[in-house]
């Protein structure tokens, strides 16, 4: 049962993924509710495969690290030294909320 009630954030379950033993972690880089499926390094790209043909009907496709970035600022997930360089303004990330402008 991967359901929000059952397997909660932050939660880790061993399971088996297309015959492969796995870990599936239900935490979010993105903030998107999403799983992490942790396997043993040879096995990674059978079990990509396989999850990219039964997704398939559901329109899964495989995204970049690029998107992947950009999904967590919109999320407002900072990175501290990526995101805080000096060039990104927390407004950018929709958290003007967390600077004070009454300070001097």
């Amino acid at each position: 049962n991967l359901s929000p009630e059952a397997f909660r954030f932050m939660d880790w379950k061993s399971a088996t993924v297309a015959g492969i033993p796995a870990r599936i972690f239900r935490i979010s880089f993105t903030g998107e509710l999403s799983y992490e499926i942790n396997v043993e390094a040879g096995y990674a790209q059978q079990v990509l495969d396989a999850l990219i043909s039964h997704g398939e009907k559901y329109d899964l496709v495989p995204y970049g690290t690029e998107t992947m970035h950009v999904l967590r600022a919109e999320k407002g997930f900072i990175i501290v030294g990526q995101d805080t360089d000096g060039s990104v303004h927390p407004g950018d990330l929709g958290m003007s909320w967390a600077v004070a402008t009454d300070k001097p």
